[in-house]
């Protein structure tokens, strides 16, 4: 347990610092555009909120996961499609993925099933692994998100398959 929690602090603290020093380079940048170049200073700014955007995304995504592990975020569970669910993915993530060159394609097998679920913890960890995939899969890789019945089970089963370089056995 206190190896997990180890690496997780090191694997937040990356994950923040790098953000962080995308946005003081952009700023340091900006700081010598700003009376030359309006332009080139706009777009640093929009560069500057997206990285801003990003770094509020993981503080958030901090504080809920620790809302998770104390038990004081309730789960909303109601029926929901498993298709509604991949499409809703899909249509979020195919931006990032075109900016990626990535193809991202659905595989949906018996998707009007309907399934118990907490609709946005589902789609948040399906969104994070969408965007993993997205950030390991080389440039005209593919990404497919699906949903299937369990074989033999009343349970719909929900995936993220790319051509990415994977997860090691030990990460998984």
């Amino acid at each position: 347990l206190e190896r997990m929690q180890r690496d997780f602090i090191a694997n937040v603290s990356h994950e923040l610092r790098t953000p962080l020093a995308s946005i003081r380079l952009l700023t340091e940048t900006l700081e010598e555009a700003i009376d030359t170049d309006h332009d080139k200073a706009q777009e640093f700014v929009e560069k500057i909120e997206i990285e801003v955007r990003h770094v509020n995304e993981l503080v958030s995504d901090l504080l809920e996961l620790s809302r998770i592990e104390s038990g004081q975020l309730p789960m909303m569970i109601e029926p929901i499609e498993a298709e509604q669910l991949v499409r809703e993915v899909m249509a979020r993530m195919l931006p990032l993925a075109q900016r990626h060159r990535v193809i991202l394609r659905t595989d949906i097998q018996q998707g009007k099933t309907l399934v118990a679920a907490d609709s946005k913890q589902i789609s948040r960890a399906l969104v994070n692994l969408v965007h993993n995939a997205i950030k390991f899969t080389p440039s005209g890789g593919h990404i497919t998100i699906g949903t299937a019945p369990e074989a033999g089970k009343a349970v719909q089963r929900f995936f993220v398959r790319d051509t990415g370089v994977g997860i090691r056995p030990e990460e998984l």
